[in-house]
């Protein structure tokens, strides 16, 4: 499971990288990247590929969009859909927000479409399993910066959800 453990370390190094607003612990950050594991990014892999091909513009990627929505949600996070409409492709991106003290916005992204012909476990379930993984984790802390964790589709038809 290659993919799964680069995903964990990715994670892990996106998590270094933000420091929590009150600092009571000197190894929070170690706390932060131990709660992201296997069996958290399995399940939202695994969820995300129930869905099967998620073409932009279909049936299937907006019902994973919705699941996505529905995750963020849970996590308590500002959630919303960027409707976009380019090339002749119309879909939607999912948006969720933890805000921060200041103006500075990171975001965290991934794409959720996939091609016509693949449930895209690789390209890219596992980066949108890692990013709810994430978004899980960072969504119990306050941070100086505001996080954006973006789901982008339109990714396999030109990049269009990422404008």
């Amino acid at each position: 499971m290659p993919m799964k453990l680069i995903s964990v370390i990715a994670a892990g190094m996106l998590m270094v990288s933000f420091l929590p607003v009150v600092h009571s612990d000197t190894n929070i950050t170690e706390s932060i990247i131990a709660q992201v594991n296997e069996e958290m990014l399995e399940y939202y892999l695994a969820s995300l590929v129930s869905f099967g091909v998620r073409y932009t513009g279909t049936d299937a990627c907006y019902q994973a969009e919705e699941w996505i929505f529905e995750q963020f949600e849970s996590m308590d996070l500002n959630v919303s859909y960027l409707e976009w409409e380019t090339g002749g492709f119309r879909d939607r991106d999912v948006v969720a927000t933890l805000p921060g003290d200041d103006d500075h916005v990171i975001i965290v992204g991934a794409h959720a479409d996939t091609v016509e012909t693949s449930p895209g476990a690789d390209d890219n379930g596992s980066g949108v399993a890692a990013v709810l993984a994430v978004a899980e984790v960072l969504s119990r802390y306050e941070f100086m910066h505001t996080i954006q964790f973006i789901v982008y589709t339109g990714e396999e038809v030109g990049t269009y959800g990422s404008y």
